[in-house]
């Protein structure tokens, strides 16, 4: 989910689908894209992606009133929904209808389209002269305004969103953490031995919170990271400051989201058995920004290296039951630890 800070307001469907991939960061494919706007003027205040449903049935209770609860805890009063497919929207039809039905009583549908092979057209419209049956042609060319703002407020777009999954691939493990591994480890036993664990923790944690953990991640300090993520008191409160954190920053979302960046940088040079943990955590950042899609990237990543890693297990139920991620973190940020 992207929620925006600068106000930004969408003229017409057409100028909506060519600004959808410039709100989102990428090029959307088979999705149901979420523009949630507010006020008579169509002011744009979130953009979420979800994943297409395929029938029906997909669009149970349970996905229906996150949705709506998505909306309302973003102000807006109206949405536009999109379905990007790669054939056969028509086939999709009844979906929209249900998707109508179900959330018109509580918020204004501007309009429902679909998007295939550069065309569209929408669900609402019978008229073959506006929406013909085969889609008019995507304009893409031409920068619509608000697209001209989001590029000038910094957005830009990759290909498409499996270029942003491959975040997390696996490059050249770094040879060079390993002996810093071993040191923090032969610490960690030491304090272990001499009953000085939780004076321990609460060194690293306060290392892995430091200005420098946030933005800038050196040799040691990648080691302090990827060690410390196997320690649960540390891993479990490192999750609960940053996600506290991020609510009182100016755009949570983009908080969020900029440092599972940071992490994913780390995780990708990390000795495969500190994966599981980090990966695990840049899941749990991603899912809480609005981003579910890379949640489920990362968690694949995490699963692969360990399929009985507790958290993965916990956080891809969690995704799977639908829960919304406030509610996690309603509840995590309420764990207690020492230090924070």
């Amino acid at each position: 989910m992207t929620k925006l800070k600068k106000e930004i307001q969408i003229d017409g469907p057409a100028n909506l689908l060519a600004t959808v991939p410039y709100l989102l960061g990428f090029n959307p494919e088979k999705s149901l894209v979420i523009v949630a706007v507010k006020g008579q003027h169509d002011q744009v205040v979130v953009s979420m992606t979800l994943d297409l449903p395929d029938k029906i049935e997909d669009l149970d209770a349970n996905f229906m009133n996150n949705l709506k609860e998505t909306l309302k805890r973003s102000g807006a009063d109206g949405l536009v929904a999109i379905f990007y497919v790669e054939t056969n929207p028509h086939g999709l039809q009844k979906i929209s209808e249900l998707l109508m039905q179900e959330i018109s009583s509580e918020f204004h549908v501007r309009d429902i389209l679909w998007v295939c092979d550069y065309k569209w057209a929408s669900y609402l419209c019978g008229d073959e002269s506006c929406c013909p049956q085969e889609g008019r042609r995507l304009e893409i060319d031409k920068p619509s305004i608000a697209q001209t703002e989001l590029v000038l407020a910094g957005r830009s777009v990759a290909e498409k969103r499996s270029d942003l999954t491959n975040f997390l691939e696996i490059t050249t493990v770094n040879q060079e953490l390993i002996p810093l591994l071993s040191q923090f480890a032969r610490q960690k036993a030491k304090a272990e031995h001499s009953k000085t664990l939780e004076k321990w923790e609460s060194t690293q944690f306060k290392f892995l919170t430091s200005k420098k953990a946030i933005q800038d991640f050196d040799l040691k300090l990648s080691a302090r990271l990827l060690f410390g993520l196997t320690d649960i008191p540390i891993r479990d409160a490192l999750l609960a400051h940053h996600i506290d954190l991020a609510q009182i920053n100016e755009d949570p979302n983009q908080y969020l989201f900029q440092l599972a960046q940071n992490w994913a940088k780390v995780a990708k040079v990390a000795p495969a058995t500190f994966r599981s943990p980090i990966c695990t955590c840049i899941a749990v950042f991603m899912w809480q920004a609005g981003e579910g899609i890379l949640a489920r990237s990362a968690l694949e990543f995490a699963l692969a290296q360990d399929p009985q890693f507790h958290l993965a297990k916990l956080i891809n139920n969690a995704l799977d039951s639908g829960m919304p991620p406030w509610e996690f973190r309603d509840a995590f940020t309420k764990i207690s630890n020492p230090w924070s």
